[in-house]
């Protein structure tokens, strides 16, 4: 049997022991204090400012008095919340990518676009080019034939020419008496005619 006697407790202890059983029966867990953590559940009341361990020993208590039913909330809050950050930057990569992908696509036929544009104006330009030496050859031969033909109208017109005067010339021939032959032959000779000829001519008049 032990000699021991137990010291009876203050009233203020007694008070202390009795709020920690009452916080251990209707109290909840909170956010672990500093002599609690890891050790023992640390449950609190609404409204204390002690759990209930520190209110046995009479100790001041750190705890921020948290429900843990809220904490957990609050955590699957977090977790929910960090899964909509990854699905909302999985979503904007993905937009990204369409993004790229489009500006891609759009620079190609861009492109493709401006190389097709400058096809088409060389072809334009080498046949305005041919077009403008067709029209120039064109010119050219038609130029030709233009001067081929005045140069044909002056010589039909001379030939015309000459052929009157040779004409006028026989008629002033026939229409002589008495004339020198010689010198008129010197001047059939002279202008390009045949004496012979026009003294047939003058002869068969005379006859």
């Amino acid at each position: 049997m032990s000699n021991r006697v137990e010291k009876p407790k203050s009233k203020s202890t007694e008070k202390r022991h009795s709020r920690a059983a009452f916080i251990r029966s209707f109290g909840f867990e909170v956010s672990p204090c500093f002599r609690c953590l890891g050790k023992r559940p640390c449950l609190a009341v609404e409204g204390g400012d002690s759990c209930a361990h520190c209110c046995y020993l009479g100790r001041s208590c750190d705890s921020s008095f948290v429900p843990m039913s809220s904490l957990d909330r609050i955590t699957e809050e977090l977790k929910r919340l960090e899964r909509q950050e990854e699905l909302a930057e999985e979503a904007l990569i993905a937009q990204q990518k369409r993004h790229e992908e489009l500006l891609a696509q759009q620079k190609a036929e861009r492109d493709e676009a401006l190389a097709r544009l400058m096809r088409l104006r060389k072809l334009r330009r080498l046949l305005r080019a041919r077009g403008v030496e067709m029209v120039n050859r064109g010119l050219n031969a038609e130029e030709m034939e233009e001067a081929d033909r005045r140069e044909e109208e002056e010589r039909q017109a001379e030939l015309a020419r000459v052929s009157r005067e040779e004409a006028q010339l026989l008629r002033d021939v026939q229409s002589m008496s008495g004339v020198e032959w010689s010198s008129l032959n010197a001047d059939l000779a002279f202008a390009g005619l045949d004496p012979l000829a026009s003294m047939g001519g003058a002869s068969s008049s005379s006859s």
